[in-house]
């Protein structure tokens, strides 16, 4: 699934910086399918992650646009995009329209530090990256090494956002909210840090859009995937991890009427069916996967039986 940047509310930024994100885009893209190419099998965070998260972003903000639907509210006199203002000075201050730039900039690269290790520039002026897979090649299997890492992700994507910015020439002013977005997309078991501006939002468009609208029907076989190797003792509840999306939406948005706004009149999506009966574990990785696998084969022959 590919989206144009015109599904972006950008009309009122310039044409210079819509080529800066088309360039972003290919930059970005090129990183994921590089990365995914020596994985091997699959994947989770990966190019069609970020383009199912950037459609989520988009189609929140079109139904704010077009509805007037703010379920999250981040516009407004009391919205998130006022609280971020409300410390900075008025040339430190984010407009909606350099709000909506620098969201879609850091929508494109949040997952950049799960497949990279880090962004040098080189006498050239040139944005070198280093993968993942190019410093833990312990043997010939390359499938078999830690190409995609989450530990740490978000704190490196962090570091990436000047250079990356800088080279692009997206005004510095954007990079302490971009950094912000992204250490918001970290995975939070408690509601640590729910108070602050866009975290609410940044985890909804983050672990919830993708499953609305992702076409990798393979997507969480891929996190399983990826948390197995790097993180072999790891025990799961399987009714979260397999319910995963109705579990996390509740936690984030308790209330029933702005979940509902945001799900179905947002998005214009409906909740998915739910998996009971499978018990709260813990059980390791290996059996998580097994039962995906089989929850896999039983929607596509649901599908199919349409």
């Amino acid at each position: 699934m590919e989206i144009s940047l015109g599904a972006s509310n950008l009309e009122g930024v310039k044409n210079k910086e819509t080529e800066t994100l088309k360039n972003l885009e290919s930059m970005v893209k090129l990183w994921h399918e590089n990365a995914d190419q020596m994985w091997g099998k699959e994947s989770f965070h990966n190019w069609q992650h970020i383009v199912a998260v950037r459609y989520a972003k988009d189609e929140y903000l079109k139904s704010y646009h077009e509805k007037g639907l703010d379920p999250l509210r981040v516009f407004g006199d009391e919205g998130e995009l006022t609280r971020w203002n409300q410390s900075k000075t008025d040339e430190e201050k984010i407009s909606p329209e350099e709000f909506e730039y620098g969201l879609d900039a850091s929508i494109l690269l949040h997952d950049v530090g799960n497949v990279l290790t880090r962004i040098d520039v080189n006498e050239e002026g040139e944005l070198v990256p280093t993968y993942h897979y190019q410093e833990n090649t312990n043997h010939a299997n390359i499938a078999s090494d830690k190409v995609y890492i989450a530990a740490g992700a978000e704190d490196r994507t962090k570091e990436m956002i000047e250079p990356i910015f800088t080279k692009l020439g997206i005004d510095k002013k954007l990079i302490p909210m971009a950094q912000d977005f992204v250490e918001n997309t970290k995975y939070q078991f408690t509601e640590g840090g729910k108070d602050t501006p866009f975290a609410v939002f940044m985890r909804v468009v983050d672990q919830l859009g993708v499953n609305y609208f992702s076409e990798d029907d393979k997507r969480v076989l891929g996190l399983a995937n990826e948390n197995n190797i790097e993180f072999p003792e790891r025990k799961y509840n399987p009714d979260f991890v397999v319910n995963f999306t109705l579990r996390r939406c509740r936690e984030l948005v308790p209330n029933d009427t702005v979940r509902d706004t945001l799900v179905n009149g947002s998005w214009g999506k409906q909740y998915p069916k739910e998996f009971p009966g499978l018990g709260t574990g813990p059980i390791s990785g290996v059996e998580i996967r097994d039962i995906l696998v089989s929850i896999n084969h039983q929607k596509s022959s649901d599908e199919s039986n349409l």
